[in-house]
C-alpha cells in the first residue's frame, strides 16, 4: 500500500537530545562550580552525561546525583537544578543536521507529517517551537497530553486518524527499539529506527529500515 504520511518522534530524532544535554549539564557546571579547574569541569561533565544514560533515567534521580556531584547535598541544590532543567532546557535545543531541507523535501513530494512524542507537555511544546518545528507538520500528539505514552497504539491510532491515513499508509521514525519501533509495529505502521542513540532491545524485532541521518530516510521513502 502506497505511504501517505511521515510520522516523527522527536528526541534524538529531530533534535539532539544528547546534544542538549551536554550543553545544559555544562551550564549546570559552570553555574554550580564555577571555581573549580577545567580537569575536574570535565570530569563532572563526563560522570553526569554517562549517568544521563540518554535520557533514560527519571529526570528527578538524575538531578539528585547531579546535585550530589556538584556539591550541593541538599534538596535545596536539587530542587534548583530541578526547576532549572524544566524553565531552560529546551533553550538548549539541538536540531538535527539537514532537518528542516528533509522535512521540506518530503512535504513536497505529497506526504503528511505528523509528531507523536513522550514526555511532559510543557517541556516537549517548547522543544517543539524552539525547533520551529510545529511549521511542518499536520498533527503533533504529546503522551502528557493525550494521556498514555508511547507504546501504546492508542497515541498512534490517534495521530493517523487525525492524519487520515490508515496504519499500513504511514511510516514512523525514531530512535527507541520499543517505545517507536514496536510501539509503530503494533500500531501497523512501518517503522525506521534511527540508529546510534538507544542500544537495540534483544526482545524487539529488528525493524527491515534503519537510518543514522535524517537525509538517510529520502530514498527509503520510495522503497518501503
Amino acid at each position: 500500500m502506497t505511504v501517505k504520511a511521515v510520522v516523527f518522534d522527536v528526541d534524538n530524532t529531530l533534535i539532539d537530545s544528547n546534544a542538549m544535554f551536554e550543553k545544559f549539564t555544562e551550564h549546570l557546571i559552570e553555574h554550580h562550580c564555577e571555581s573549580e579547574p577545567l580537569s575536574e569541569k570535565r570530569r563532572m561533565l563526563a560522570l553526569l552525561m554517562d549517568s544521563f544514560q540518554s535520557g533514560n533515567k527519571p529526570r528527578k534521580i538524575w538531578v539528585k546525583e547531579a546535585s550530589l556531584l556538584l556539591k550541593g547535598d541538599s534538596d535545596a541544590i536539587a530542587d534548583e537544578i530541578y526547576q532549572d532543567w524544566y524553565d531552560h532546557f529546551a533553550d538548549y535545543c539541538v536540531r538535527k543536521d539537514n532537518l528542516y531541507s528533509v522535512l521540506e523535501e518530503i512535504r513536497m513530494r505529497g506526504f503528511k507529517l505528523g509528531i507523536i512524542t513522550n514526555g511532559m507537555s510543557y517541556m516537549q511544546n517548547r522543544k517543539i517551537d524552539k525547533a520551529n518545528l510545529r511549521s511542518y507538520v499536520d498533527v503533533v500528539f504529546v503522551s502528557g497530553e493525550f494521556g498514555v505514552d508511547k507504546p501504546d497504539v492508542r497515541i498512534f491510532h490517534a495521530a493517523l486518524q487525525q492524519l487520515e491515513v490508515l496504519p499500513q499508509e504511514a511510516v514512523y521514525v525514531g530512535d527507541h527499539p520499543v517505545n517507536d519501533v514496536q510501539g509503530a509495529r503494533e500500531a501497523g505502521m512501518r517503522p525506521v529506527w534511527v540508529e546510534g542513540f538507544q542500544p537495540w532491545d534483544p526482545s524487539v524485532k529488528k525493524p527491515e529500515f534503519t537510518i543514522q541521518t535524517l537525509p538517510e530516510l529520502l530514498p527509503l521513502l520510495h522503497s518501503i
